[in-house]
């Protein structure tokens, strides 16, 4: 059922192309196979990464939805990995990461979520309950990285300047604008999506400068930030809509 590679990294998979890829690390590969069952069983990819360094360096070079890791780990290594997450090449998606550990820690390891970690589990938990959380955030994850082909007018604001574009597609996290003028990376500004009957609005940040050569227009990338009010569930609602739409005409 498993394909394993004996090298830095362990594999498991099908032989089909998952949906979604997990990696752990800082766990035993007995560990890692109680819960790579039930993922593998939902097509999805685990590689396994014994040395949380080895495994930041996987991170930036490779697109993961979700990383599991142990806790405690050695000190930093936690941080390195949170780091890594907000480099390329999953800064501009919400890959997830979850934490597993002893009982005696879950409360410390709680302390973490919202701060670069989403969940917390113990590791006496079913495996099955933690492959179903699992497979849940990193759905959430590819999700967040699908880009819709919407092109509508946006309304950018950057401090006194106001820059009216348009979209070359939109995710759930964020937006290709297209645009001669790209402004320099880390800039943040207010935007204002032209979406139905009212605009949706928020702030976002250039996390990126795009050319033809890898991108459908030449413009730049941005991370939405924040939305106001409803206007987050608004654009969700648009891209669910945008999706079926999709779905119908393949």
């Amino acid at each position: 059922m498993f394909e394993g590679e004996e090298t830095a990294k362990t594999l498991y998979s099908r032989r089909v192309i998952p949906q979604s890829k997990v990696l752990f690390t800082g766990m035993a590969a007995d560990e890692v196979e109680r819960y790579a069952d039930a993922l593998v069983n939902h097509d999805i990819e685990v590689e396994s990464v014994s040395d949380p360094r080895v495994a930041c360096e996987r991170i930036g070079e490779e697109q993961f939805d979700t990383v599991v890791s142990a806790y405690p780990l050695a000190s930093g290594d936690i941080g390195r990995i949170v780091s890594a997450l907000r480099s390329p090449p999953h800064r501009d998606n919400n890959c997830g990461l979850v934490l597993l550990t002893a009982p005696a820690s879950l409360r410390a390891a709680s302390g973490l979520v919202g701060r670069g970690v989403s969940k917390a589990l113990s590791v006496e938990e079913d495996p099955n309950v933690v492959g179903m959380i699992v497979q849940r955030i990193a759905q959430a994850s590819r999700e967040s990285l699908e880009r819709l082909p919407i092109n509508v007018e946006v309304e950018c604001r950057f401090d006194r300047d106001l820059d009216i574009w348009k979209t070359e597609n939109i995710s759930s996290g964020g937006m290709l604008v297209a645009t001669e003028n790209s402004p320099p990376e880390g800039s943040r500004f207010r935007f204002s999506l032209q979406l139905g009957d009212e605009p949706i609005c928020g702030q976002a940040k250039v996390v990126r400068r795009v050319t033809m050569k890898r991108e459908p227009a030449e413009g730049f990338g941005a991370r939405f930030l924040s939305f106001n009010n409803n206007d987050k569930s608004r654009l969700m609602a648009h891209l669910e809509e945008a999706r079926a739409r999709e779905r119908v005409t393949e």
